[in-house]
């Protein structure tokens, strides 16, 4: 039987889990404060920001407990989100409070199921977007070769913590070089390449979420994540631009 502040911990480790997945402020808030009045604790009040979690409530006893989390990093995987969702409902329906934190406890050691070389191999995807700008089936295929080694080199240099902008910017220096290597022997559209190349940079899943915490009312999470959005995309850009820049494009 866990005492008051383990379930308090446990609510904490849930709602961490859900932010350090990608998930959005609301459904973090929502889902902490509903698990902890069904554990029994009351005057419960979570503020939720991309970068940490703060919480209070108090016990059936009257006493306080508050807690602060912070988040570092975050790394998507929709599949946590879901197991955790699914997780907090059979909370709701009955499910006892010690399998949720034992569960909990698995899902945190679980690593992320899209390792590097599943994501890797998404990048191929990348030269798709060459038909989207106008391109033929050679810059599609030299757009896939750039997204697959700009997401491979993005997951092995990320593993030394290095600042996204930073490795975002590495990101579309490697497009704009290894595009200018490939025009040298083939005539085709540079801007086509690079830009289909580049398209595994785009914070699709950054947006999305901003736009959704905007929407929902959590305006300071929605314009903090919409910043950071358009800083990795000021990042793409500059990277692109110092690689071109050098042969006075």
């Amino acid at each position: 039987m866990l005492n008051n502040e383990q379930i308090f911990d446990t609510v904490m480790l849930a709602g961490s889990l859900l932010l350090t997945s990608g998930a959005e402020i609301h459904r973090v808030e929502e889902t902490m404060e509903l698990m902890a009045r069904k554990a029994g604790l009351s005057n419960v009040e979570v503020f939720a920001t991309p970068t940490g979690i703060f919480m209070t409530a108090k016990s059936p006893e009257d006493r306080v407990y508050t807690r602060v989390r912070r988040i570092r990093r975050v790394d998507n995987d929709l599949s946590k989100i879901a197991q955790i969702n699914s997780l907090s409902r059979a909370f709701m329906d009955g499910m006892p409070i010690e399998e949720v934190l034992e569960e909990l406890k698995k899902i945190q050691a679980t690593e992320n199921k899209y390792n590097w070389k599943i994501r890797a191999i998404g990048g191929i995807g990348s030269g798709s977007f060459a038909y989207l700008f106008g391109g033929n089936t050679w810059e599609a295929i030299l757009g896939a070769i750039i997204g697959f080694t700009i997401l491979t080199m993005v997951d092995v240099i990320g593993e030394h913590r290095v600042p996204r902008f930073l490795l975002t910017m590495a990101g579309g220096a490697l497009a704009a070089i290894m595009c200018k290597i490939f025009v040298l022997f083939f005539d085709l559209d540079r801007d086509i390449i690079i830009l289909s190349g580049v398209m595994v940079l785009v914070p699709g899943v950054l947006i999305t979420t901003a736009v959704r915490d905007v929407i929902s009312g959590e305006l300071l999470s929605g314009v903090a994540r919409s910043a950071e959005a358009a800083t990795i995309a000021v990042a793409v850009a500059a990277g692109v631009a110092l690689v071109l820049g050098w042969g006075g494009a």
